[in-house]
């Protein structure tokens, strides 16, 4: 996580919890963009914050649900290999 003056804090889940203040910081803030890069899924802010979520060796590490009435689906799975759904692979 990165915040809008550029310092940047590394969360690991069982690491210190008080570290996850810093994503708090942007719980209602407005997404300007959102992208998934390989195994990465970058989210950054209109406030200037980014957010990197990367993969996990034995753990799904980050997933993402579009916008759309009929979703996109990515799961990073353990390793890093990405499972998709796509709007035609749902039923209607």
């Amino acid at each position: 996580m990165t915040n809008a003056h550029g310092q940047t804090t590394v969360i690991d889940p069982e690491g210190d919890k008080a570290l996850f203040v810093s994503v708090l910081q942007v719980h209602n803030q407005t997404v300007e963009t959102a992208r998934i890069d390989g195994s990465f899924h970058n989210i950054e802010f209109i406030c200037g914050a980014v957010l990197e979520a990367g993969p996990d060796e034995d753990y799904e590490s980050w997933s993402y649900t579009g916008p759309e009435q009929l979703a996109t689906h990515v799961i990073a799975m353990p390793g890093g290999e990405l499972a998709i759904w796509l709007p035609d692979d749902r039923p209607r």
